[in-house]
């Protein structure tokens, strides 16, 4: 990946990537369970998860160099 991860984000969206871990840990902010949760946070994790994917994505997609960045002089 050539690009901080920040970038592929909404700068709204970057104060949601603190609840984003535990989102992907399971852990919800209220009791209950994903139905139980507020509309916006769980449009906010499914965004997350779809940028994060794209991003994966794009990491996977990249070619491989293999060895040392020096090698391939």
């Amino acid at each position: 990946m050539d690009r901080c991860p920040m970038e592929y984000l909404d700068l709204r969206a970057a104060p949601l990537m603190r609840f984003f871990r535990f989102f992907q840990m399971g852990w919800l902010p209220n009791a209950g369970g994903i139905l139980d949760q507020p509309a916006a946070f769980v449009e906010a994790m499914e965004y997350l998860t779809t940028q994060v994917a794209k991003a994966e994505k794009e990491r996977a997609d990249e070619p491989r160099t293999g060895g040392h960045p020096q090698a391939q002089r």
